[in-house]
C-alpha cells in the first residue's frame, strides 16, 4: 500500500465561499480564530495499491484478494486489466478538536475546512496516477453513490478496506459497522483507465451538493 501525502495551501477566498461568509458578520475573529487552530492539524492524504483485474470467467472481477460480481462492476473494470483502489480523506488530524466541539457553527466550519482537503487530495491523487502511469483518463468508481445511473451499492465498501488493510494503522481511516467511513470527510473508489473521465457523483442530481468532486468530464468543483 502507498501513500499519497497532499501539500494543502489555505485559499482563504474558496473557505469563505463554501461557508457563505456574508452570512457570519461580526464572527469575523472566531472563524479567524479556529482556522488558526486548525490548519496546522489538517493531514490529507491519499491510501492506494495498483492491482490486476482479471475478468476471464466473465462474470466475476477478481481484483487483489477480493472478487466483484455485480452487475456495475462487471460493466466497467471488465474492459481493464488494471485497477488503483484508493481512500482519500481529509486526515484524522482535526477529528480529535472537531470532536470536542458543542458548537454547530464550529462543526459547520470544521467540515468545511475537512470537505476542502479532501477535495485537494482526491484531485492530487488523480493528477499523480496520470502522470506517474501515463493514463489519459480515469473513470472513479465509489461505493454508496446510490443516487447516480451507474450507482454502486455501498456493501463494496468493505471489499475496497480489504483491498487496503492498513487504512486504519496507516491512514488513520476506519470503517465502521453501518459503512461509514471516520474521518467523515473521506472517499473510496477504485480508479482504472477508460474513455472518459468520470467520478460517481457527475451524474447525482444534486448539482449543488457540498460533498460534489465533478460536474462534467474534467470539471473539478471547489
Amino acid at each position: 500500500m502507498e501513500i499519497l501525502d497532499t501539500p494543502f495551501e489555505f485559499d482563504r477566498d474558496e473557505f469563505d465561499r463554501r461557508i457563505k461568509i456574508e452570512i457570519y458578520e461580526g464572527m469575523e475573529d472566531e472563524i479567524a480564530s479556529l482556522l488558526e487552530k486548525a490548519l496546522p492539524k489538517l493531514n490529507p492524504r491519499t491510501l492506494f495499491r495498483e492491482l490486476s483485474a482479471d475478468n476471464r470467467d466473465k462474470k466475476i472481477i477478481h481484483v487483489g484478494d477480493q472478487c466483484f460480481d455485480d452487475p456495475v462492476a462487471l460493466m466497467h473494470l471488465g474492459k481493464t486489466d488494471r485497477v488503483f483502489p484508493y481512500i482519500s480523506t481529509c486526515g484524522d488530524g482535526l477529528e480529535e478538536m472537531a470532536s470536542y466541539s458543542q458548537d454547530m457553527l464550529e462543526i459547520f466550519w470544521f467540515d468545511a475546512l475537512k470537505q476542502m482537503a479532501m477535495d485537494r487530495t482526491f484531485s492530487h491523487f488523480r493528477a499523480y496516477i496520470k502522470k506517474e502511469y501515463s493514463i489519459p483518463k480515469l473513470y472513479s468508481l465509489n461505493p454508496g453513490s446510490d443516487t447516480c445511473r451507474e450507482g454502486w451499492d455501498i456493501s463494496n465498501q468493505k471489499k475496497i478496506f480489504a483491498l487496503l488493510p492498513l487504512a486504519g494503522e496507516r491512514g488513520g481511516v476506519i470503517l465502521t459497522e453501518s459503512l461509514l467511513m471516520r474521518p467523515n470527510k473521506t472517499v473510496s473508489g477504485l480508479l482504472f483507465q477508460s474513455d472518459r473521465d468520470f467520478v460517481s457523483c457527475q451524474e447525482c442530481d444534486n448539482i449543488h451538493c457540498p460533498n460534489r468532486r465533478m460536474i462534467h468530464d474534467g470539471a473539478i468543483v471547489i
